[in-house]
């Protein structure tokens, strides 16, 4: 067509194919669907490849909304390994397409079980409803899908997506029982399914704390600091764990791993101070952590094996660490010792009052040698007696007005007639 460009004809052309495919898909004529919706990816992935880097975030964000839509069309067509892609990607799909996701599930399960009953920690959580049923397959399958995960940031995007769903479905779980949790026995199984639910949360969330651990622990640029924070926020998650259950055994598991994980985040802080050269209270956190690995180490029956190898390795860096903090620690008070003496010299003692000793003083060679004080320090001397300046007035000197004669008188005269000649005396 003349009145328009190639891009836009492809742009049209795509758009047709999506229309069509959404209508078949809410027709659920899922083969004639998945041959429109992947005509329309493949066009918008061809224009994204030969459009500027730029304009290829629009057409690429096409592509990958209508990824989900396709693998359902895929899943109801046959292909029974489409489903572990959805569960993947229940984070990126929409609200109407998650429902039919979570019913689907919810159908899967009734062809698995005549009852759709959960059980956990040996009590049942009575009816569950299609979202919590969707929610619940996606969590058994996310293991699976996180080992596939090459990356931990890869692992992280897919816990994140996945918290997120938790937290809609159980605010979606608390709507549907709102009567059943006013009342308040909490050993209802509607209490008990939310418990359910919100533990998978909390250990959802305790994971994704523990591979930015990970990450951090290989970065460079990381601090201490942030891996203690971390750490503290692992703890406070194990702190919320053991308040959703009433049960000895699972709260003996959550103490078990909150004593393990307390280990690491004290060892990070003993390698925060240790980085600050604070010697001393490094080597006290240190003891400190071989005492919480130990009593960890105790109840690691209660542990999972990857904890409790972490917990091994903990314990045999704990002594090299510490014996490294005692060396810096006896290096640091000898140099302290050592440049507080020199400075006593440098400063109190200069060059001239110490010739009868070899020091090597390199600040003698600079610009203000300390060689001697200038001026010289004042020294008391024997005063002169008082008598002194008062004997000159009782010596008698011998009279020589005799000798002196006419000498004398002209003198007078002269010294009277000046004074009278000054003031007007000798005028008549």
């Amino acid at each position: 067509n003349v009145n328009c460009d190639a891009r836009t004809k492809l742009e049209a052309q795509a758009y047709v194919a999506w229309m069509q495919g959404s209508l078949q898909f809410e027709l659920q004529l899922w083969k004639d669907a998945m041959t429109n919706l992947k005509k329309a990816q493949v066009v918008y992935g061809e224009l994204a490849s030969a459009l500027p880097e730029l304009e290829q975030v629009i057409y690429k964000a096409r592509v990958e909304e209508l990824a989900p839509s396709l693998r359902y069309c895929a899943y109801n067509v046959g292909d029974t390994s489409a489903i572990d892609d959805l569960m993947q990607m229940r984070g990126q799909l929409s609200n109407e397409l998650l429902a039919s996701l979570d019913s689907l599930m919810a159908q899967t399960r009734e062809k698995q079980t005549t009852a759709e009953e959960v059980t956990w920690r040996g009590k049942t959580c009575g009816v569950v409803p299609s979202r919590a049923t969707g929610l619940l397959i996606a969590d058994s399958r996310l293991n699976q899908t996180l080992e596939k995960s090459s990356t931990l940031q890869g692992k992280i995007d897919l816990l994140e997506a996945h918290l997120i769903d938790c937290k809609d479905v159980i605010a979606t779980v608390r709507e549907t029982f709102k009567t059943e949790l006013k009342n308040k026995d909490d050993k209802t199984p509607a209490h008990h399914l939310i418990a359910y639910l919100q533990y998978i949360r909390l250990s959802r969330t305790l994971e994704r704390n523990l591979a930015l651990v990970k990450i951090a622990e290989e970065s460079e640029k990381a601090k201490p600091q942030d891996i203690v924070r971390l750490y503290e926020a692992a703890l406070h998650n194990l702190l919320e764990m053991s308040q959703l259950l009433d049960d000895a055994e699972y709260l003996k598991e959550q103490e078990a791993k909150s004593k393990a994980y307390r280990a690491f985040r004290c060892f990070h802080m003993a390698q925060s101070l240790a980085n600050a050269h604070r010697w001393r209270e490094a080597m006290a956190l240190y003891q400190r952590t071989l005492r919480h690995t130990q009593d960890a180490i105790k109840e690691q029956s209660f542990l999972p094996d990857d904890l409790k190898q972490s917990l091994k390795k903990l314990e045999s860096s704990i002594e090299g660490a510490q014996c490294a903090a005692h060396a810096h620690s006896v290096l640091e008070e000898g140099t302290e010792d050592g440049a507080s003496s020199i400075k006593q010299i440098k400063s109190k003692k200069p060059l001239i009052d110490r010739l009868h000793e070899y020091r090597e003083d390199n600040s003698l060679l600079g610009k203000q040698p300390n060689v001697s004080n200038i001026p010289p320090p004042m020294q008391p001397i024997p005063c002169k007696p008082l008598f002194f300046d008062l004997a000159f007035n009782m010596v008698e000197f011998p009279d020589l007005s005799n000798q002196l004669g006419d000498q004398g008188k002209k003198g007078q005269a002269g010294l009277t007639g000046f004074v009278k000649g000054l003031w007007g005396w000798g005028n008549k």
